[in-house]
């Protein structure tokens, strides 16, 4: 009898193990898909203040040219009171080094909470093309300059912005046999469009075209 109870304290202490186990891991797994999401926010949700990014924290956001989209600008700041087009500038600066830093190391994932799905599609298409190649690229970000809105319009429901980025990176290419190179500088040149639903509150700025 005595062999019998403990055997049962045994496996009643075993399931509450399990139970525990699995209560935990559930929760581990909501937090981080919380953060996940929150992150994803962050990134896109930057008009309503400056956001400060690494590479150039005293770096002033660049607004040249704002006069020409003065009745734009006015009509995007009426159905969405957090918008300044210098904190959009600062932000995108930031979304930039995330997306060019996700897409050299080809995490996918990231990549796939920052862009619209048509982009994501071309990134991963190329991340896939470069994984098969013989040789091996890797690109490190170094600076930005300050971002150029290029266009500002609204369609509709929908405001877009295309800036235009230039990046100077540290280039390096690993090809098998050879000794590894010593990096060099480059700088690429970007054009991005960002997209964003004025008719709802919930909705961020995403990338939805790159060139």
């Amino acid at each position: 009898m005595s062999q019998d109870s403990d055997m049962s304290v045994l496996l009643t202490i075993l399931w509450l193990g399990w139970v525990y186990w699995q209560i935990t891991s559930a929760m581990n797994h909501l937090r981080d898909e919380e953060q996940r999401k929150k992150t994803a926010r962050t990134a896109w949700n930057w008009a309503s203040g400056p956001v400060r990014h690494a590479l150039a924290p005293d770096r002033p956001p660049a607004v040249a040219g704002e006069d020409r989209w003065t009745d734009v600008l006015i009509e995007i700041e009426q159905r969405d009171p957090s918008f300044t087009l210098a904190s959009f500038l600062d932000g995108a600066t930031s979304v930039y080094e995330a997306i060019t830093a996700a897409f050299a190391s080809g995490d996918c994932n990231s990549l796939r909470a920052l862009v619209s799905h048509d982009v994501y599609d071309a990134f991963v298409s190329e991340v896939m093309t470069r994984e098969c190649a013989p040789e091996r690229t890797e690109l490190s970000l170094l600076h930005i300059q300050p971002p150029e809105a290029q266009d500002i319009r609204v369609l509709k429901d929908e405001a877009e912005i295309t800036v235009r980025f230039v990046g100077e990176f540290f280039e390096t290419t690993y090809i098998p046999g050879r000794q590894p190179p010593t990096p060099t500088r480059c700088t690429h040149v970007d054009v991005w469009t960002f997209s964003k639903c004025l008719s709802s509150r919930e909705a961020g700025w995403v990338l939805v075209a790159a060139n």
